[in-house]
């Protein structure tokens, strides 16, 4: 395993510890959208189209954004 981390490593242009450090990084921001992921399809479940407000919207899109972001920030990473 160590003999592939530096390879992959080497490839990339960094060290292992570099390469260890970003996919570290990287599998916490996929945990963070994992959660707000989950946030959102439980919201969405659980409010009825009758009842949702403007800010319930809003707070949705937000939340969208912030997962758009993460994984395009994930997918250069990659």
């Amino acid at each position: 395993m160590i003999e592939g981390a530096d390879s992959v490593a080497e490839q990339a242009g960094q060290t292992r510890s570099e390469f260890v450090r970003d996919g570290i990084q990287m599998a916490m921001e996929i945990q963070e959208m994992e959660e707000a992921f989950n946030d959102i399809i439980s919201q969405a479940v659980q409010s009825q189209p009758d009842s949702e407000t403007e800010s319930d919207v809003e707070f949705l899109k937000e939340r969208i954004r912030k997962l758009e972001s993460l994984l395009e920030d994930s997918i250069d990473k990659i």
